[in-house]
């Protein structure tokens, strides 16, 4: 029930950029290479990238039309407190960083397949970063939390790759409370959630080699479009329809 960050990375992984012509992305890329990104364009409406990289690279998955929407600021926006009746539910800030880490950490499996690990440096850095030319207030990396301590970590970004989509780039449950249907209690919620304020699909990516990933996000209704190799690896693309 685990899914790391949407990193759209491409060295560890082998991962190929897609969708952005470069004169378009030449402002992306001056700002993301700050934060010691390297860049592959290719072409647009390339598929969308797995989850499971480690940071190396940031790509693209929108077309130019896609691109202009989401710089755009969101008609409705995310109101994190409403993805949960059961949970408090609340963005995610530098304070909370040790805490995202020791959840992270509690997940070794996870990051076996990955060949990454957690630290507070990266998920500072997870909580600002944003696909290109999505607004800063589009992306929602929020906290789950249960009588004050923390049991999920989601990173949702709204209106991305087109409008009427939601875009997961991170799942992880507390690893005490997996296989108690909670991990997918939450991801209900979220859907119906976004389903109500008009979105259309949820899109995200796996890692095929994480067996306890693919399960997971099969169980809870998402179809695999298409299997793509990443280096060596096979990057699974998913959907759910809302």
């Amino acid at each position: 029930m685990i899914l790391e960050t949407e990193r759209l990375m491409q060295k560890t992984c082998g991962l190929r950029g897609c969708g952005a012509r470069i004169a378009t992305a030449a402002l992306n890329q001056s700002a993301q290479e700050k934060n010691g990104f390297s860049y592959q364009w290719t072409a647009e409406n390339a598929p969308v990238p797995q989850m499971g990289e480690t940071r190396r690279g940031h790509v693209d998955l929108m077309t130019g039309e896609q691109r202009e929407a989401a710089r755009r600021p969101s008609e409705t926006g995310i109101n994190v407190s409403d993805l949960s009746s059961r949970y408090t539910v609340r963005r995610l800030e530098a304070r909370d960083a040790a805490a995202v880490e020791d959840l992270c950490r509690e997940n070794g499996q996870f990051y076996l397949y990955c060949g990454a690990e957690p630290t507070e440096e990266q998920i500072l850095e997870d909580m600002r970063i944003t696909p290109p030319g999505v607004d800063p207030s589009d992306k929602y990396y929020i906290g789950f939390f249960r009588d004050g301590v923390l049991i999920s970590v989601m990173d949702l970004i709204d209106g991305y790759p087109g409008p009427d989509v939601a875009f997961i780039g991170f799942f992880m449950m507390k690893k005490e409370l997996q296989g108690q249907n909670i991990g997918s209690s939450i991801v209900a919620e979220t859907a119906a959630y976004l389903k109500s304020i008009g979105k259309t699909e949820i899109r995200l990516g796996i890692d095929k080699g994480n067996p306890q990933s693919t399960h997971f996000w099969k169980k809870n209704g998402f179809a695999v479009l298409s299997e793509d190799d990443r280096g060596g690896r096979t990057v699974l693309t998913a959907e759910k329809k809302l």
